[in-house]
């Protein structure tokens, strides 16, 4: 059983040009450029989710699993599910000779899918004990990539409030969308070489009789 597969990330941006149409253009040549944008914290929403899996035997869960991340995930393979939503409300302001970062709101939404087993009270000693072992290793697992989203959530909070002016706000909001895509690429850099580093969680655990084993699968001792 994979003990888990890459995190998918999904970076979204609303972008927006404003200028104070009540400010006529002498006050507006007074503004300072020189004014840090203002970028408040990240605000983090987490939701945790379950699918249901079913059997009395490593082979049917197994099957189960397999069943529902053909139907639902790219990986087949996968037993967890990370998701990765970061929104960016960012405003520039015009002025008579450019353009500067004005604000900009961070979101962060986070969504870590697991498994439940439905046939637990059912199944063999050795089998509950297995699952107990696999799936806190899976929780572990997915609670990385959830450390490495948001710090680059962070990251990119840092990064919007070191922008400088542009000569016009089309150039600002074009800087944006730039470090949107460089936080994408870091963060999708970083979430799969987690996944290598640790086989998908199964090195984050060291191997037992009963629990899952260096290769990520779950096994069980026969019980008579």
């Amino acid at each position: 059983m994979a003990a888990a597969r890459r995190c998918g990330v999904v970076l979204l941006a609303t972008l927006a040009a404003c200028a104070d149409p009540q400010l006529d253009a002498e006050t507006r040549a007074g503004l300072p450029h020189s004014r840090a944008p203002d970028v408040g914290e990240v605000e983090v929403s987490r939701s945790d989710a379950a699918y249901e899996v079913s059997g009395v035997s490593t082979a049917e869960l197994l099957r189960s699993i397999h069943d529902h991340a053909r139907a639902t995930w790219p990986d087949p393979d996968g037993a967890g599910m990370t998701q990765v939503q970061i929104g960016a409300d960012v405003k520039c302001q015009e002025y008579s000779n450019g353009g500067a970062l004005q604000d900009a709101k961070l979101k962060l939404s986070l969504v870590v899918t697991l498994p439940r087993w439905q046939d637990e009270e059912r199944a063999p000693k050795a089998l509950r004990i297995a699952w107990g072992r696999f799936s806190g290793a899976l929780r572990t697992h997915e609670e990385g990539h959830v450390e490495i989203a948001i710090r680059h959530a962070a990251a990119l909070r840092v990064a919007f409030k070191a922008m400088k002016p542009e000569a016009a706000c089309p150039d600002v909001l074009q800087r944006a969308e730039a470090l949107i895509r460089n936080t994408d690429a870091a963060m999708m850099k970083e979430q799969l070489g987690y996944d290598a580093s640790t086989n998908h969680g199964a090195s984050q655990h060291g191997p037992s009789e009963t629990g899952p084993n260096r290769r990520g699968r779950m096994t069980a001792r026969k019980t008579a």
